[in-house]
C-alpha cells in the first residue's frame, strides 16, 4: 500500500500532503479537512504508522460523505487499524485487478 497524492472518496477528490507540520498542531498525525478537499499525514521514519493514519482519514472522510459529523475516535482507529492490517496481510486480493 501507498499513500497516494490524491484520493477520492465518494465521488469527492481529496489532495494529500505528507507534511512536518499540521494546521491542527503537533499533537496529531494526520487531519482532514472536508472543506478544503484535503488530507494531511504527519511525515515521520515508521512508514506504516503514516499508512494507518491516512486510512484513519479517509474513514473520517467516507463518514462525513454518509452525512455523520460526531466519530468516535477509538473506533476510527481501530478500523484503520484493522483495515491496514487487513489489507497488509492479504495481498493476493488485490493482486491483477486492472481498471475498467
Amino acid at each position: 500500500m501507498r499513500i497516494p497524492n490524491k484520493v477520492i472518496i465518494n465521488a469527492v477528490p481529496y489532495k494529500v500532503n505528507v507534511r512536518c507540520d499540521l494546521r491542527m498542531g503537533p499533537d496529531y498525525a494526520s487531519e482532514i479537512f472536508e472543506a478544503d478537499q484535503e488530507i494531511n499525514i504527519r511525515d515521520y521514519s515508521g512508514k506504516d504508522t503514516m499508512k494507518v493514519s491516512f486510512l484513519h482519514e479517509c474513514i473520517h472522510g467516507m463518514l462525513y460523505s454518509l452525512g455523520y459529523v460526531k466519530h468516535d475516535e477509538k473506533m476510527i482507529d481501530g478500523l484503520a487499524h484493522q483495515l491496514y492490517a487487513f489489507i497488509k496481510d492479504n495481498p493476493e486480493i488485490f493482486k491483477g485487478e486492472t481498471k475498467k
